[in-house]
């Protein structure tokens, strides 16, 4: 059962970043596990339940919600062995995460935040909600206040240059111009001690619902990755301990 972060949490994040190292993580293995993996397991196992009423197709098993904590050194330009953060990642079961809108937490030394995101740019399913800005913006700005009242923000990058529908402002432009988009809440460090950031976490996701459905209900027909079958094959698979 969940009962909250301890300062252990931040404070492993905080060594970590100073000490990216095998040999710290070795050494301090066991804080990892009793301050922060451990707690996050948890934390997803009793989020599981409300994440299916909130959508039956999400897959909630930590092993494929839980981020890793070594970096893929392969594809990053960042050659340190281990993230100074983690995640939760809520996608659908079997799905590309390209194609994805997904719920998520994070946490690191520094901040936690909690929301809904596109995986990366992707055009033709924002112009999907281009289309339905234009014809009904009033529905589409009532979408964004009712997350703006739960305390989520809309970010994410936008086109420099992009012929807006006049009269449109505010958030309902932004989101008109952006490359993909997400909303994010900040959470406090007081909400994240407690066993209520449970409650809290669904609470939010369940504001954003109504965003959810109707990214899924605009997304692109794609046709199969050649790959796809494959990744499917290596989601399903047990995965080793990447926390060695």
């Amino acid at each position: 059962m969940f009962t909250g972060f301890e300062r252990g949490a931040f404070e492993f994040f905080m060594a970590l970043q100073f000490n990216n190292n095998r040999e710290f993580f070795h050494s301090n293995h066991a804080w990892y596990q009793a301050s922060v993996r451990g707690p996050l397991s948890a934390l997803c196992m009793d989020l599981a339940p409300g994440m299916l009423a909130l959508d039956g197709e999400l897959e909630v098993r930590p092993s494929r919600v839980i981020s890793h904590i070594n970096r893929d050194l392969r594809f990053s330009r960042d050659k340190s062995p281990y993230r100074d953060y983690m995640w939760l990642g809520y996608h659908r079961t079997g799905w590309p995460k390209r194609d994805c809108f997904h719920f998520y937490f994070d946490i690191s030394a520094q901040s936690a935040h909690a929301g809904a995101a596109m995986y990366g740019d992707d055009r033709a399913w924002m112009d999907g909600i281009r289309r339905l800005i234009r014809e009904d913006p009033a529905r589409m700005a009532a979408l964004l206040e009712s997350a703006r009242a739960a305390g989520f923000e809309l970010k994410g990058q936008q086109y420099r240059r992009i012929a807006r529908p006049e009269g449109l402002e505010g958030d309902l432009a932004r989101w008109y111009a952006c490359r993909s988009f997400y909303l994010e809440r900040d959470l406090a460090p007081r909400e994240l001690e407690s066993a209520a950031l449970v409650e809290q976490l669904l609470a939010g996701f369940g504001a954003l619902k109504p965003v959810y459905d109707l990214m899924y209900q605009v997304r692109p027909e794609r046709a199969p990755d050649a790959g796809e079958a494959g990744l499917r094959r290596i989601m399903d698979a047990p995965d080793a301990d990447d926390d060695l």
